[in-house]
């Protein structure tokens, strides 16, 4: 039921949009909210961002528009263009000339350490972007890449204390071990999420794909006592967030 208002609200937002640096936000708003159900939709608003903030020369929003932009492309299955546009915006935010001009840090999709710090919102897209690279390079079988590039963006996000892209990295790089068969590494992991999803409202939703993540590396275990516990946590989990695809 919240969806559709929220959906309504982002919309209303953009017809009614003031100037261009409102127009530019909610494109980019619009574009995350597409992200994972509509992905063709979600890169059209992540084009329409793009050159409005080239325009304003707003650099975090235009690699945070890159970024968006790899994401879906590597979700639809456009891989060379998917990491055109992620090296383009990881040049950006490599770049500490890019926290001049900033503009609205703390009141946008991107920026989920929720500084208002320059530096602070350029290592927090940097981290989201090399998350993002590392999932590209796992999809086309670089693992190796892949892990490195996820620790990269680990480490900034506990050098900003953001908790969400702690969550995501940790359970990523759980995902990542268990499917190279390192059952105590991948446990390891994906026990910090846990533990990182109960101290944290945000992104909780997924907390029972993390449980059951669990459940399957206890079960390849053979402790088949703390695998079903897993389970049955992850199913409670996913009915009280809605997470339907988890169930």
């Amino acid at each position: 039921q919240s969806q559709p208002s929220q959906l309504a609200s982002l919309q209303l937002q953009l017809r009614n949009a003031p100037s261009d640096t409102a127009r530019m936000n909610s494109s980019d708003q619009l574009g995350w909210y597409y992200a994972e159900i509509a992905r063709d939709s979600a890169l059209s608003y992540f084009e329409k961002e793009l050159p409005i903030s080239r325009k304003l020369k707003l650099s975090l929003y235009e690699a945070d528009a890159l970024n968006g932009m790899g994401y879906v492309l590597d979700q639809l299955g456009n891989y060379p263009k998917s990491l055109e546009s992620y090296l383009e915006a990881q040049k950006i935010a490599r770049d500490v000339a890019s926290e001049k001009n900033a503009w609205n840090l703390t009141h946008n999709a991107w920026n989920t350490s929720k500084s208002p710090d320059p530096k602070d919102a350029r290592l927090d897209l940097l981290g989201w972007i090399l998350h993002g690279i590392g999932g590209l390079y796992g999809h086309t079988g670089n693992t190796n890449t892949e892990i490195s590039n996820t620790f990269e963006a680990r480490s900034l996000a506990a050098s900003v204390r953001d908790t969400t892209l702690l969550e995501v990295t940790n359970s990523g790089l759980g995902y990542v071990y268990f499917a190279l068969d390192k059952l105590d590494s991948a446990l390891l992991f994906q026990q910090e999420a846990l533990s990182l999803y109960n101290s944290s409202d945000v992104f909780r939703k997924y907390e029972g794909s993390v449980l059951m993540s669990i459940g399957k590396i206890y079960q390849k275990k053979g402790d088949f006592g703390l695998s079903k516990d897993a389970l049955l946590k992850s199913a409670k989990s996913n009915e009280e967030q809605g997470n339907l695809s988890g169930l």
